[in-house]
Parts: C-alpha cells; structure tokens; sequence
C-alpha cells in the first residue's frame, strides 16, 4: 500500500507547480516537496502552511500536508488533510484516490469504497478509481469482484496500466490464463522499465513453461478451462484442416479457445521445449497463423496488431526476447551479446513507438 500511495504522489507531483498561480506560493511548495523527498516531512508542513495562506482556494497544499503526515506514518492526520481537500471545487480524480486510500489504510473498507463511488460519480472514466475499488476487495479476499473491477478501470481508461497488472496477476493464477497472457504483455507495452514490467516478465515466461509441455510426439497446451493434447501425427499429412475443424467442434468458438488456445497448440508442436528460443518461434507463429486464419477479423484485439507491425518491420525477434527476457536473465545477456546491433535498433525504434488503446480499439475479456 506505501508503495502505491507514493507512486500516486509522484505522479501527482509532475503538474502540482503548474497548479499554483503565485510565485511565492509555488517556490514553497516547491521547497516543501524537496523537504519531504529528503524525509523533513514535518519541516515541509509548516512551508505548506504558509503557502496555503497565500493561495488559501487551492486544494494543493492540503493534498501536499497529507501526504506529508502519510509519509510520517501519521496516518490519522493524513486522512484529516484529505477530508479538506475533498471539500475544496475543482479537484482532481487522484484527491479522491488518496482520501480512499486513506480510510482504508484507517480500517475503514467500506468508507473507502463509498469515497471511490463518490469520486467516479464526478470521473467516470478514472481508471485509477476503479483499480483501488478493486484493490479494497483483492485484500478482503472478494477476487471475483475485485476482477469486475479491474477490468471496468480496463475498459473505460485502456491506457492506465495497473489495472492491466492488476488482472493480469488474477487471471494468471486462475484457469483462464489466457486473458492473464493478454493483459500481462499489454501492462508491459504500457508501463515500461518498471520493476513491475520485470516481474511480469517473469511471469509470462514461467506461465508458458508451466502450461506448455511436450511428452514423446505430444504437445500439451492449458491456458484455458480445457487442455488440448496434439500430436505429431495430427500435423502430417494433410490432417491439420481436418484436426482444426474436429477441435473448433468441440471447443467453445471463441477467443480463449478456438482464437488463442487452439492456435498456441498448433505452432507450439514444432517446439520440443519452452526457452527464450522456443517461445520466439512459437509466438511469432502465433501471430503469423493469427493473421493468416483471419481471426484478426473476428477476434480482433490491438496488442496483436502491434506485434504483427514489429514483425513487418523485422524487430518481432527482439520483441519476444525484451517480452520474456527477464523469466531468463543469463540467456536473454547472452542473446544480446551476440544481437547487440539488433537490440540496441529494436530499443531505438521502441522509444518512439508504442501500443496506443483509444475508444476505438480497446478490448477487453467483456468483448469475446
């Protein structure tokens, strides 16, 4: 939760100064928040004071002196400052995110959850309001609800990713892994170089070795409520026509089945095993097939596209590898060394180029 809320403060913090109309007020402000990231929190409560008697209509310096109280572990008088700020016209969705927060962290779950309906009344479309609905029922053990959640923050701001990781962990340890593969590779395209982007690497790669599994000439694919078993004697001679038909038959025409999971098995049998190496094929045949059956069309979903653009432009190799490379960190090192020129272009091209999610071409579980 401290982690959280400081990540919301730093966020908040990259417009607080434009926010401040006098000159005074802002060079306060600006020494107190330099006070509090060297820890002299009560220091920089008494400048904020001072600078909220300067602008005495601005929400600003009330959401600052809370966070500093928080940061001091007074978690009574933060809630206090916070219960001002709500009062004042004009406040952003982030106000009503710390106010929640703070009655949650007070014992309060169910003022937390009334705050967070209080502020998507005013914010429909604030993902971070729904994240913390959700984070509310994820720590009372409600998971179900806590996914509603999450993936409501999903579809109405596609583009705030921790409702993205926030599923992505849930569906991950569940029997539907497949909206976990998806939500997990789309937070890491969002929120990038974190060390949440890491971990979910990790966890992308284990979900593939522990889902995918090959014994003698079968390959065994669970991502979904069914395994699907093929072997190599399924893909000789013609059969593949004849075994897609046989199991689209038998499984639900949909994207976790028939549009992802059948498709993994399919260009997971000419794998043996699951390694950077491996999974770089299969997922680039993933996407390959994807586009070549036309489920793009019935099934479409924006993350797909943008890795079929990276292999258009010849960079999907090194995408697998920046995806995944933490689930092996001395073979993705030893990868790099030897694709140093590939990297370093892929890297280049990645800064300028990224998934972009409108009203248009979101998606979500909802939709399949």
């Amino acid at each position: 939760m401290k982690t959280l809320l400081l990540t919301i403060f730093l966020t908040f913090t990259i417009f607080v100064s434009a926010q401040v109309k006098d000159e005074k007020a802002r060079d306060l402000l600006d020494q107190a928040i330099d006070l509090m990231d060297s820890g002299e929190t009560l220091k920089s409560i008494v400048l904020l004071e001072k600078a909220k008697e300067i602008e005495p209509e601005n929400y600003i310096f009330d959401y600052e002196i809370g966070f500093a109280y928080y940061l001091s572990e007074d978690y009574k008088s933060a809630l206090k400052a916070y219960k001002k700020t709500i009062k004042y016209p004009n406040v952003s969705d982030q106000v009503y995110q710390m106010l929640g927060n703070l009655y949650d962290i007070n014992g309060n779950a169910k003022k937390a959850l009334k705050t967070h309906e209080e502020g998507l009344n005013i914010f429909p479309d604030a993902g971070n309001l729904y994240l913390e609905s959700g984070n509310v029922y994820l720590n009372q053990g409600q998971y179900n609800t806590a996914l509603g959640y999450y993936e409501k923050g999903i579809e109405v701001d596609p583009m705030y990713p921790s409702n993205y990781y926030r599923a992505a962990k849930l569906y991950l340890g569940s029997d539907q892994k497949v909206w976990g593969m998806v939500y997990g590779e789309t937070f890491m395209n969002i929120e990038r170089g974190s060390k949440r982007t890491a971990e979910m690497s990790k966890l992308l790669f284990k979900t593939y070795q522990d889902n995918i599994s090959y014994k003698e000439d079968t390959v065994n694919v669970n991502f979904h409520s069914r395994v699907i078993n093929i072997t190599t004697a399924d893909l000789k001679n013609g059969n593949i026509d004849k075994l897609i038909e046989s199991l689209t038959n038998s499984l639900k025409e949909d994207f976790p089945g028939t549009g992802y999971e059948l498709t993994l098995s399919i260009t997971a049998s000419d794998s043996k095993e699951i390694n950077l190496e491996s999974l770089n094929s299969i997922r680039t045949n993933f996407i390959t097939n994807y586009f070549a059956d036309t489920l793009h069309e019935k099934f479409p979903i924006e993350l797909f596209n943008f890795h079929k653009k990276m292999i258009d432009e010849g960079l999907g190799n090194v995408y697998n590898y920046w995806l995944l490379g933490m689930g092996n960190e001395e073979a993705l090192e030893e990868w790099i060394t030897e694709n140093r020129g590939e990297w370093l272009s892929f890297l280049d091209w990645f800064r300028t180029n990224s998934l972009v999610l409108t009203e248009e071409n979101k998606f979500s579980s909802s939709q399949f």
